[in-house]
This record gives C-alpha cells, structure tokens and sequence, in this order.
C-alpha cells in the first residue's frame, strides 16, 4: 500500500502528517541521499515489541529518521549511553536501550505528550551523535540547563 514511498525523495513533514493521518504510529527513514528507505507503520504502536515503528539505533549511522509518530508520545534516538542515563533521572522519560554484548549501541527515548507534533520534530532534528543532544532534547521539552556540561548529572 505505501511501498511506492520507497525510494522517492523525502516528501515534507506535513505531507506525510496528512497521508498517514490514520494510523496511530508511524515512522519514515531516508538515506544519505534523502531518498526513503524504510517505512514502518503500526495501529498499535508501542516503544518496544513487534509492533514498534522503531528501528535498531545502530542503524542510525546511515538512515535518518524523517517522520515520526508515535500516539500521545514524544520519541528520538540517542547514541549516547551517559546521556540516556540522565534523561532517566526525568520522571516519566522512558527508553529502550540496546546493546550487543556489553557494549551500547543506541537507544530510543521517549516521555509522554498529548498534541506535541512540533516538539516530535524538534527533537528529530537534533543530531543523536552531538554531545550537546541531552541538553538540546531538555530545552526542547521546556527545562533550560544553560551553563550545565554536555551530559548533566540530574538530581
């Protein structure tokens, strides 16, 4: 049904909003090149499970995440473990983490949002590989840490 979206260019935010305006969670992944790659949809979505619209992090190195719609919830990734841990310390901020081994490979952070599409997008336009991300992802969500290091230890 949605296949033809594979390999076309990145359509625009709003264009995807409205072509998947039916279905409760969805995400589009694009290539270096922005062409889309990877589609993934759920009426039943969750952060984790066979029915999670999310891929592995460690995929993230080449796909980037373009559209993201997860009902009543504001998702990104992180690529950076101390920086996971800290938002946790937030009440309500939730991930699931990967790891092959012992070592991290990314993880998907979330907190729940009603009617929060902009801040969905705001924090897909942070880069998850930044050392300034954590403190990125908090000022969007509406705490200000100004002059905290890149990876603040929250109380």
């Amino acid at each position: 049904m949605i296949s033809w979206l594979t390999g076309v260019r990145n359509p625009s935010w709003e264009y995807l909003r409205d072509l998947f305006q039916d279905h409760r969670g969805v995400a589009v992944y694009t290539n270096a090149e922005g062409e889309v790659e990877i589609v993934k949809v759920s009426d039943h979505p969750t952060m984790y499970g066979p029915t999670s619209v999310l891929i592995d992090p460690r995929n993230l190195g080449r796909l980037k995440v373009s559209f993201l719609k997860l009902e009543d919830m504001v998702v990104f990734p992180l690529m950076n473990q101390e920086g996971v841990n800290a938002l946790l310390n937030f009440r309500g901020w939730r991930a699931v983490e990967y790891f092959e081994g012992d070592q991290f490979l990314g993880a998907w952070i979330g907190y729940d949002c009603e009617v929060c599409e902009e801040r969905q997008r705001s924090h897909l336009n942070v880069d998850p590989f930044s050392p300034s991300s954590v403190n990125e992802h908090l000022r969007i969500f509406g705490l200000d840490l100004v002059g905290l290091s890149s990876q603040p230890k929250v109380p």
